[in-house]
């Protein structure tokens, strides 16, 4: 494992407050309501600060924050296989697309942050359909939605690159003081490695769970990991029913999709519902219902230690985003409280005053994360 310098410098400090910022952005996203046939579409206000990374960082570093970004967020609201591969796979597209753009056409001002953040939320939306194909679909109908993911892409992409330049603004104001003393690391818990071995297979399990149909198969897979969670839980009807709780508006989407959509023998002649997509349907319910209900094994055994391990491994020269991660971590549950207990107003002045907003949040995160390191001296 990489041992980092008991020290925080300057930039560690606005690499956290920027992940700690596109988090709470995020978060943000949580508190408008979802279109009931498109549950994944949301404006994606997180890629302002993915835009204002590939400016100031290189491209690797910034894969390394949208997966900080990912898997923060994902491991606080539960961890499964299908939120983060859907977040992961959509911010994977935008940060290549984006960076592509922003190297070709941004840096010689031939496409501005507008431009080039309408890019990004075009191939973020895509990049979801797509995993939303692979793992819940496999139904062409799903791509009739496309004209509609393009004009959320220009109207909050246009949104999204307005805003890079105020923000960047924000920053440099905000950013006068340097930071640069001794802090208290966060300690890294040990992995015990029957842990790790259980994590590996499991994750095994999910990815196979799409290529597999058995529906045999599947129940049994579903019915032995919710025992098994029942089992490390010691019984809790509020982790039996979390799929159904948080996630009922996939479940629909998918019952809509396939039964309704499915080419076959019609239930009744004048009714559209066919038995070909009531087994599809059942068949994805199964694998959406057991992906979702490994997130409390995933963090039972303590996965997102092991993820960021791996982090460590596969981008040891960038410090200061991993330090920047842990950092994130810690403080993270602090972020949470601070958005939702103004979440009303945030939302309100966010369309209004958005320069007056983002002030707000970035100075408040920054000055957590030094009130906070400073306690500990």
């Amino acid at each position: 494992m990489i041992r980092f310098e008991n020290k925080i410098t300057h930039e560690t400090v606005i690499k956290s407050g920027l992940l700690l910022f596109a988090i709470a952005l995020n978060t943000i996203e949580l508190f408008i309501p979802r279109i009931p046939f498109f549950p994944w579409l949301k404006p994606g206000l997180a890629n302002i600060i993915t835009i204002v990374w590939i400016i100031r960082y290189s491209f690797i570093d910034s894969l390394l924050f949208i997966t900080l970004r990912v898997w923060i967020l994902s491991f606080y609201f539960g961890f499964s296989f299908i939120t983060f591969t859907l977040g992961y796979s959509g911010a994977i597209c935008a940060c290549c697309a984006m960076t592509i753009c922003w190297n070709i056409f941004g840096k010689k001002k031939i496409l501005g942050t507008i431009g080039i953040a309408i890019i990004g939320a075009a191939f973020h939306n895509a990049g979801q359909l797509l995993a939303v194909y692979f793992l819940m679909a496999k139904n062409t109908h799903l791509f009739y939605q496309t004209p509609l993911m393009l004009f959320a892409s220009v109207l909050f992409g246009g949104i999204v690159g307005f805003l890079v330049p105020v923000l960047i603004n924000i920053i440099t104001e905000i950013s006068y003081k340097k930071y640069d003393y001794k802090i208290k690391i966060p300690e890294s818990n040990t992995i015990i490695i029957p842990h790790i071995f259980i994590s590996i297979l499991l994750l095994f399990l999910c990815i196979s769970l799409i290529f597999i149909s058995n529906t045999s198969f599947l129940f049994i897979t579903a019915v032995s990991i919710t025992l098994y969670v029942q089992y490390l839980v010691k019984g809790s009807i509020s982790t039996l029913l979390l799929p159904l709780r948080r996630f009922w508006l996939m479940f629909i989407f998918i019952g809509i999709l396939h039964s309704f959509f499915t080419y076959g023998i019609r239930v009744y002649p004048f009714f559209p519902v066919t038995y070909e997509g009531i087994h599809k349907t059942l068949i994805l319910w199964i694998k959406v219902w057991t992906w979702i209900q490994t997130s409390t094994v995933f963090i039972y055994y303590k996965f997102h230690i092991f993820l960021f391990r791996g982090l460590q491994k596969l981008f040891s020269q960038y410090r200061s985003t991993l330090l920047a991660g842990l950092l994130a971590a810690e403080y993270f549950p602090a972020v949470i409280d601070l958005i939702r207990s103004d979440s009303k107003k945030i939302l309100q002045m966010f369309f209004i005053r958005p320069r007056y907003i983002l002030y707000e949040i970035y100075s408040s995160i920054i000055n957590l994360i030094i009130t906070q390191q400073e306690d500990k001296l």
